[in-house]
């Protein structure tokens, strides 16, 4: 399953060639972790954000150069 959000993710990401990607994952922590390992050279800033109570607060900026 992560493997084809993955692609799906990273399809989407090279179609509009974006340079920020904002991801707001309502999911269990071990999807997460293995979706942001299959996302690699986005070539794109990633945005993370998690849940706080009733609303997602950012939480972490992955440079497209790290």
């Amino acid at each position: 399953m992560t493997i084809g959000a993955a692609n799906a993710i990273r399809d989407a990401v090279f179609d509009v060639r974006a340079a920020r990607v904002h991801m707001f994952c309502a999911s269990p922590v071990e999807f997460a972790v293995r979706l942001g390992h299959r996302l690699t050279s986005l070539h794109a800033d990633l945005h993370l954000y998690e849940r706080d109570g009733h609303r997602y607060v950012p939480s972490l900026v992955i440079p497209a150069t790290a």
